[in-house]
């Protein structure tokens, strides 16, 4: 079974120290705000002001984080007037229950030179405790115990002082659970017993009530549950004199605890119905984990699965809804960590500004001067910069321009030349195909033996016309389309001679009918080089033309 000791830190609040509790209703702090305006003397208006802010504090902290300012206000000439110390230490005591630790500080300490500066023990006692109860919440045992250290000799010294005095349980109390956090278990179980002796000279049975509960956890931890028990008992009696339902909770469910460890199921039972019966009737979430859990032990111990499950998930459920909640506290508290820094980086920068605002001023004019200057000659040079560029780009756009004009005319003209050239061709076989054909009439009339001369010439003509044809186009061809063939050999290196030259037709858009006469082979033929030509490209079905195709490259 696992024990969780259940540490409670006292913050020492100067208002018991310099006046008795304000007792004010709702309606009576709306009364003294409306009426604000008829207090006349400065001490009335921070009495009443305190009034505001305490009552504030104790039902709505976001409210009375809202009187700060106007307090500050309000005290701005006063040096060193006791409620200031009084304000600063309250404000560091609502800052520390918001988590706010770094502004906490700051105002403790503001209270701390207040309280020296005018001799007051009593405030430097509560501010003293505090701060060390900011390092203790840090886990800085050392600073914090040094802290509660000069708390408790202030105490100690000021013992006539019955308002002084009584605080060093407190005090006592404060170092006990630090020094258990710290894993000093028999030092904080000496200054337990040095704050019981005191609550118990004193008759503060709140305190004491706390110390029987800690020093019950310290031997439920060893487990000793027959002494626990004890002390749980005792603090027990205390706390229902006292009327004390919610630290009786945490009693009832330790000392159930207690009673199962020891399998004595039966006197374990009524601790936790009482321990429910006044969860269910302040409906607080910690209660109700801490119930829950306690049930879940003993339904445990007793093998009753089903409903050591039904509590470990309520158990689960409120320690989750607890978890969220300081999360969401923690963030807020980072959040307003970082405002607070923030403003006071701020402030600061206006304090330093208020004390050399003169130096400040002429630099910033001199600086806004060399600004200004730097500024026109940077702009002026922009300018200039800008002008030059965008001349250069004109002229060069004009270049580009020219150039494309060049270049396309070159290009216009060769593909007028190209297609002249090729129309020349085309013609030109015309001619020698009409020469063939007569020829090829003429050989019919011939001898047998006069033929095979004619035919030879009929061969040469068409070989050595095919040739030189074919050079031509291709050189004329190559200065339109320099790298045509580079591109189509590098992505079809396997394209023979004949295929390529297709190709180069094919670029030129000429069609079947315009290949057949130039390249003096019929229709048929051209069509069948084409499908073999597309077979050869990878091209599929006809939904790509092969004219498109051999455009890209």
């Amino acid at each position: 079974m696992r024990f969780i000791f259940i540490i409670t830190f006292f913050l020492i609040s100067t208002f018991s120290v310099y006046a008795k509790p304000f007792q004010n209703s709702q309606e009576e702090i709306d009364s003294l705000t409306a009426h604000w305006e008829e207090i006349v003397t400065e001490a009335a208006q921070l009495e009443a002001l305190l009034k505001v802010l305490i009552f504030y504090m104790e039902n709505d902290m976001d409210k009375a984080m809202q009187y700060i300012a106007e307090f500050e206000l309000a005290i701005d000439g006063a040096e060193n007037h006791p409620y200031k110390g009084r304000l600063y230490n309250t404000y560091g005591n609502i800052y520390f229950n918001q988590l706010l630790y770094m502004q906490s500080t700051k105002y403790y300490m503001k209270a701390a030179e207040v309280f020296e500066s005018i001799g007051d023990q009593e405030g430097l006692l509560a501010v003293y405790n505090n701060i060390g109860l900011i390092y203790g919440k840090q886990q800085d045992f050392q600073n914090a115990s040094q802290y509660m250290e000069k708390a408790l000799k202030l105490a100690n010294n000021n013992a006539s002082n019955k308002k002084i005095s009584g605080t060093r349980e407190h005090i006592l109390l404060n170092l006990g659970v630090l020094n258990i956090e710290n894993a000093d278990t028999l030092q904080g179980s000496i200054y337990y017993n040095k704050a019981l002796e005191l609550a118990l000279a004193s008759k503060n049975q709140e305190i004491e009530a706390k110390v029987y509960h800690n020093q019950g956890q310290l031997f439920q931890n060893k487990s000793e549950y027959s002494s626990a028990i004890k002390l749980y008992q005792k603090a027990l009696a205390l706390k229902q004199k006292l009327g004390s339902n919610h630290t009786l909770v945490s009693t009832y469910c330790e000392l159930a605890n207690c009673y199962l460890a020891l399998k004595s199921f039966d006197s374990a039972l009524p601790y936790l119905q009482k321990a429910e019966a006044i969860a269910n009737s302040i409906t607080s979430d910690d209660i109700y984990k801490e119930v829950h859990e306690a049930y879940y032990q003993y339904y445990l111990s007793k093998n009753n699965d089903k409903k050591a499950l039904f509590h470990l998930q309520k158990f689960s459920h409120y320690k989750e809804k607890i978890n969220l909640k300081e999360s969401a506290s923690k963030i807020s508290a980072l959040i307003k960590q970082y405002e607070f820094e923030k403003e006071q980086r701020l402030q600061e920068a206006k304090e330093k500004a208020f004390q050399v605002r003169i130096y400040i001023i002429m630099t910033i004019l001199l600086a806004l001067t060399a600004i200004t200057i730097v500024l026109y000659l940077l702009q002026k040079s922009k300018a200039k910069n800008a002008y030059y560029k965008e001349q250069q780009a004109i002229l060069k756009h004009q270049r580009l321009a020219l150039e494309n004009e060049k270049l396309q005319q070159d290009v216009n003209f060769k593909n007028k030349e190209l297609t002249s050239n090729i129309m020349h061709l085309m013609q030109k076989n015309e001619l020698i195909n009409k020469v063939t054909e007569e020829l090829l009439k003429l050989q019919k009339s011939l001898k047998v033996e006069n033929r095979k001369p004619v035919r030879q010439v009929i061969f040469s003509l068409q070989s050595s016309v095919e040739d030189q044809m074919w050079n031509s186009f291709e050189a004329h061809f190559q200065q339109v389309h320099k790298d045509f063939y580079e591109r189509l050999h590098e992505k079809y290196p396997d394209l023979t001679a004949n295929e390529r030259k297709l190709c180069a037709f094919l670029r030129l858009n000429l069609s079947t009918k315009d290949i057949s006469s130039i390249t003096l082979q019929s229709p048929k033929a051209i069509n069948m080089a084409r499908f073999r030509l597309r077979k050869k490209l990878g091209i599929n079905g006809e939904d790509t033309d092969l004219h498109a195709f051999l455009a890209n490259f």
